[in-house]
């Protein structure tokens, strides 16, 4: 999709239709209501939209559901930007402590040593920890 925003027809079977749902939206979504039926919230929930335009609706209307749905698409996607680091850096802990946990049975090292031998290396390299700890942890792997 090359579209910033897609209005689509609030109809029953668009959940099916809209083919990011489950998952990650690539453009803003705003369900446009006929109100010839009832309104299902269901429905509305089911889509994943960003917004919801009710017809008929004046400029004003629009104006103002584009704005807000624009600005809850964007946010939306920030907190799917911070999601994404949160889950690189507890991906980060996790194969730094397991290479502590390799350092400390190989080479008989306490916890505190473990750590200092990965950030010593981490600096002379000047790279990041998590690269020195996930070498450890490949090597180890592949050795095994």
């Amino acid at each position: 999709v090359d579209n910033d925003v897609i209005f689509c027809a609030l109809e029953q079977g668009l959940p099916q239709r809209i083919p990011w749902v489950p998952g990650v939206p690539e453009a803003t979504l705003v369900l446009v209501d006929r109100g010839r039926v009832e309104l299902d919230l269901k429905l509305v929930r089911n889509c994943a939209s960003h917004g919801v335009l009710h017809l008929p609706a004046t400029a004003r209307h629009i104006h103002t559901t584009l704005l807000m749905a624009r600005e809850h698409y964007e946010y939306e996607c920030r907190l799917r930007g911070r999601i994404d680091k949160l889950d690189e850096s507890l991906r980060g802990v996790r194969t730094v402590e397991r290479a502590k946990s390799i350092l400390i049975s190989d080479r008989n090292l306490n916890e505190e040593a473990a750590y200092d031998f990965m950030r010593q290396r981490a600096m002379e390299k000047r790279v990041p920890i998590v690269a020195i700890a996930t070498l450890i942890v490949d090597t180890h792997e592949l050795l095994d």
